[in-house]
């Protein structure tokens, strides 16, 4: 609990604490890891885009979705090879519609085929509205 609340008061600070958020990220508490990942998403000179780009492959759905979100935020081109990755194993639908949305706002024409192939053929309704949003902004 007090880590996870020093980590988000870090993003009220809008400070990494030299390093602190990074920390947070890999943290094995995932209250923490969700914690730090809000902060990330308000501090405005996060420089650690493969503290970030882990947690798109996280054991928790809701730690891989969040993590999609402020990377999308971010427009974290970095992450693109592992957001295209994991979206297509992806089982958790809102997890996979974030990481759509985030590839769209990122605009890498990297991500066309995956979009691409989630338009079409996803199971589910809003992943596939959100993948054919995210094509349209590439």
């Amino acid at each position: 609990v007090v880590r996870a609340a020093a980590a988000s008061a870090r993003g009220r600070l809008n400070d990494d604490g030299a390093g602190a958020l990074s920390k947070a990220l890999a943290d094995s508490d995932k209250t923490v890891r969700l914690a730090a990942l809000g902060s990330v998403g308000r501090v405005n000179a996060f420089n650690d885009p493969p503290a970030l780009t882990r947690l798109v492959g996280d054991g928790d759905a809701v730690v891989r979705r969040r993590a999609a979100e402020v990377i999308g935020a971010h427009r974290t081109k970095d992450a693109v090879g592992a957001l295209v990755a994991q979206v297509k194993a992806e089982p958790d639908a809102n997890a996979r519609g974030a990481m759509a949305h985030a590839l769209g706002q990122i605009g890498d024409a990297a991500a066309r085929s995956v979009l691409e192939d989630l338009a079409q053929n996803d199971a589910n309704g809003l992943v596939r509205d959100l993948a054919r949003i995210s094509l349209r902004q590439l």
